[in-house]
């Protein structure tokens, strides 16, 4: 599955938990459960994206390194 296949499923789960959250007939104990379902899909989400920066963070420091090499040899 893609990093964006994954973020997406995690944050549709995260939705539905905060609409059972805000649910005004939801109980106490149906809202804790909820939010705490919540919260691991939110630490998903954090996870996936930090993922997708560091990979970012890869391609930039590899074209700079490229640009730097390009310049010292031209």
């Amino acid at each position: 599955m893609t990093i964006q296949g994954k973020f997406e499923i995690a944050f549709d789960a995260l939705k539905k938990e905060a609409a059972r959250v805000e649910a005004k007939d939801a109980t106490l104990d149906e809202a804790i459960t909820s939010f705490e379902k919540g919260m691991e899909q939110y630490h998903i989400c954090v996870k996936i994206l930090d993922e997708a920066e560091q990979r970012i963070q890869m391609v930039i420091g590899g074209n700079a390194v490229a640009m730097n090499e390009e310049k010292s040899n031209g």
